[in-house]
Formats: structure tokens, C-alpha cells, sequence
């Protein structure tokens, strides 16, 4: 017999104590507000735990027999919200080193800082 973690009721293992659904409900808000304490960005939090409950669903008979289902779909949850910061992280990084070269033109239907079209704030006329 395993304690189930928030409730402490009894149940044998490898058996489920609620659907999907259930859980879903109970847990959904909870889990993104404790995310957004993590991150500070509510994207980021939603996004991560819509991400670990798509997981958890896929894999909701054995992530319900789980001592914490919570517990495990919150860990899923903050590691891709990580993986998503880092990747925008390196993202910024590399898009601050590319620039094109100084007096080369503008590939067609390019459009940035560099493009002569471009609203540089100052009026140039």
C-alpha cells in the first residue's frame, strides 16, 4: 500500500483514486500560479503546465499511480518552462551577434534596422 501524498488516504498501487479530469480541475490554476512564482513570466507558466498535463494525460495511468502526480507533472512543467527560457535566452544572444555587414543591401523582402525603409525615428528628409 502506498500514502497518497494531499490526501493520505490509503490505495493499493497501481491503482487510480481520480480521472483525469478531476485532477486536471483541481490541480490546473494551483500549478500555473506556483510556476509563475518560478518564472515570473505567465506565459511561460502556462505554457509549461499545459505542456506537463498533455504529458501527464498521455501517460495518465501511470502518472495517477504515482505517490504525487502533481509533484511529477509540476517537475515536467519547470523543466520546460527552463528548456523554453534558455532557448529564447540563446535565441536573443545569437540575433544580437548576426547583423548584416555594414553598406551590404537588404535581401528582398527582408525588413529590419538595416533596410533603408526602415523607421529609424529621425526624419532623414
Amino acid at each position: 500500500m502506498v500514502m497518497s501524498a494531499p490526501t493520505g488516504r490509503r490505495r493499493q498501487k497501481g491503482t487510480h483514486l481520480e480521472s483525469f479530469e478531476d485532477w486536471y480541475e483541481r490541480e490546473h490554476a494551483r500549478m500555473v500560479a506556483t510556476l509563475l512564482l518560478a518564472t515570473g513570466d505567465i506565459e511561460l507558466a502556462s505554457d509549461g503546465v499545459d505542456e506537463a498535463c498533455a504529458r501527464a494525460l498521455a501517460r495518465w495511468p501511470r502518472v495517477s499511480a504515482m505517490a504525487a502526480p502533481t509533484g511529477w507533472a509540476y517537475r515536467v512543467a519547470l523543466n520546460h518552462a527552463r528548456r523554453v527560457a534558455r532557448r529564447r535566452r540563446m535565441e536573443r544572444i545569437f540575433l544580437r551577434r548576426v547583423q548584416p555587414p555594414p553598406n551590404c543591401p537588404p535581401l528582398p523582402g527582408r525588413y529590419g534596422p538595416w533596410s533603408p525603409s526602415y523607421p529609424h525615428g529621425n526624419d532623414r528628409s
